[in-house]
């Protein structure tokens, strides 16, 4: 934490001079750049306790980081550190990051699968094994009937200008689930026709143009998407929130004061996006869709509001052989709520 400062909330008095009115504590916050988060980076979301400093960021920070008191980390990297143990840090359930990841499943144009389930005995890559996201979508696989050992997983860098690194973590199963060569990538091997799919939560450079030869697995898996959603009534959390231990204990409310300020940010996001609907031709669309396919809540805070999201995430965590201890959800969170 940073000490104190004159709060930003202020008034004018008739000869228009600012009169401070508080003293707050200051609290950093790190989080990807995501547009929802603009309004509290900028300072138009306040909270009456903390002076927030928000800043969006283009990486994720580590946990325990020692210059931001809050930072948005990796549901999987948390629930592994809790899983071993580890009680430094305290998660906060607010999640920062939610998506859908049937849409992640990439594959040939000339290919014939358009189906989730033509995946089984198919050679399946992935940027890494205990990735929040990849255990969505082998979740989605799973569903599908297609077991961990009912396919061939290989595991590495997207492309080759990645860099190369561990990309299989604790996932390595028995010739299951193998690292590919360093000196070749995701995007080669599939293109050469040695991977029948992959799965990526970034899109390739030149994928969007139509560049890469490649196209989604599921023809439409907006459609996929939303009947997954009908079915466990909730959208994948990805990323949350953590706080390093001390810092909660000396100012315990400070989970729920970022949690609001992030909650209205996004409100006050929303707004703005419905309002200034042309920043790409069809936004609307997709606006009106997500208002009608997805129920009131679906990206509500809070612990009990994504307790069975969470459920299934620890399940899928310890089916994918990624944890062998599976924490309970009220163990993630050592009894915060927001």
């Amino acid at each position: 934490m940073g000490g104190t400062t004159d709060g930003t909330q202020e008034k004018r008095t008739p000869a228009d001079k600012r009169v401070l009115v508080e003293t707050k504590t200051v609290a950093t916050v790190a989080v990807r750049n995501w547009d929802h988060v603009v309004p509290a980076v900028l300072g138009r979301v306040t909270d009456d306790e903390f002076d927030l400093r928000v800043v969006g960021a283009e990486k994720l920070y580590p946990m325990g980081h020692e210059v931001y008191d809050v930072v948005e980390t990796s549901l999987s990297r948390y629930v592994q550190a809790r899983a071993a143990g580890r009680d430094d840090i305290v998660g906060i359930p607010h999640f920062v990051m939610r998506g859908f990841r049937h849409r992640c499943l990439l594959t040939r144009v000339e290919s014939d699968m358009i189906s989730i389930d033509q995946l089984k005995g198919a050679g399946i890559g992935l940027s890494g094994w205990v990735d929040s996201g990849n255990i969505w979508t082998k979740a989605a696989i799973r569903e599908a009937g297609i077991d961990i050992p009912d396919a061939r997983w290989y595991v590495g860098r997207l492309t080759d200008q990645d860099p190369v690194r561990n990309h299989v973590g604790h996932g390595e199963q028995k010739g299951t689930v193998n690292g590919i060569p360093e000196d070749t990538s995701l995007m080669s091997l599939l293109q050469a026709g040695k991977l029948d799919a992959i799965m990526t939560a970034f899109m390739p450079p030149g994928f969007i143009e139509g560049k890469t030869g490649l196209r989604h697995l599921l023809p439409d898996f907006v459609a996929a998407e939303i009947e997954y959603f009908r079915r466990v009534a909730f959208v994948p959390g990805i990323h949350l929130l953590t706080v390093r231990r001390p810092v909660h204990e000396t100012y315990p409310n400070l989970a729920g004061a970022v949690s609001r300020v992030l909650v209205e940010s996004e409100r006050i996001w929303g707004l703005s996006r419905a309002r200034h609907c042309d920043t790409t031709p069809w936004i609307l669309q997709d606006l009106e869709r997500t208002a009608t396919a997805l129920t009131p809540g679906w990206n509500a805070q809070g612990l009990e509001p994504n307790r069975t999201m969470l459920d299934s995430f620890l399940d899928e965590m310890v089916s994918q052989n990624i944890i062998t201890n599976r924490p309970t959800v009220d163990d993630l969170f050592f009894g915060v709520d927001v």
